[in-house]
């Protein structure tokens, strides 16, 4: 750890008492965590106060916030419950918020309105996915959240 995050670690996280959040002030990788060297702070605040996990439990933030180092709001929990609390808290990386996404909720809309109307491969190609992404749309096997 530099030096300077591993006294901010130790004389402001670690005695961080109230439930308030507390932001990890330096560097975040490419997710939004915090990260001090290569090490995610959460992991290293919940390994400190809840012990090591245990099987493939992660370091999930009940508040929300992937920056959050406060104790308060670090648990370990299973990938489902994780990802329940992501639900919960909007910050899943599902549809327009996955950066890999082509479309976008009005775009799932417009192409839900077309079903029935105009051919699944025209709707593709007008939108630039595949006919079986257009599928899965009309279907609401994906963009259910739409």
């Amino acid at each position: 750890m530099r030096a300077f995050a591993k006294t901010f670690f130790k004389e402001v996280v670690l005695v961080h008492l109230d439930d308030s959040c507390l932001i990890w002030p330096f560097a975040a990788n490419g997710l939004g965590y915090g990260v001090v060297g290569n090490k995610l702070v959460h992991r290293l605040v919940c390994e400190h106060f809840h012990g090591q996990p245990h099987d493939k439990q992660e370091a999930a933030h009940s508040c929300g916030n992937r920056r959050c180092c406060a104790k308060a709001h670090i648990s370990w929990k299973t990938h489902a419950a994780n990802m329940a609390d992501m639900k919960d808290h909007g910050t899943v990386n599902c549809g327009a918020r996955n950066g890999a996404s082509k479309l976008t909720d009005a775009d799932v809309v417009a192409i839900r309105n077309l079903a029935g109307k105009v051919p699944q491969r025209s709707i593709a190609d007008t939108y630039g996915v595949n006919q079986g992404t257009i599928s899965d749309i009309i279907r609401r096997e994906s963009w259910a959240h739409v």
